[in-house]
């Protein structure tokens, strides 16, 4: 099984499933823009996800 790791805040968080770190990107987004977020996904898909959720 694949794993994602994000990184919010300089804490880690592993997820299993893409939907999760979708899910967890969203989150991000909705609660702040002024944080660095670094997440082993392509660009365009983090884009996509931002602007879903805004």
């Amino acid at each position: 099984m694949d794993k994602l790791k994000v990184e919010v805040f300089e804490k880690s968080l592993v997820v299993t499933f893409i939907l999760e770190c979708i899910l967890a990107i969203g989150m991000w987004v909705r609660h702040s823009d002024n944080f660095l977020l670094k997440v082993h996904l392509p660009e365009e898909k983090i884009e996509r996800v931002s602007k879903l959720v805004r």
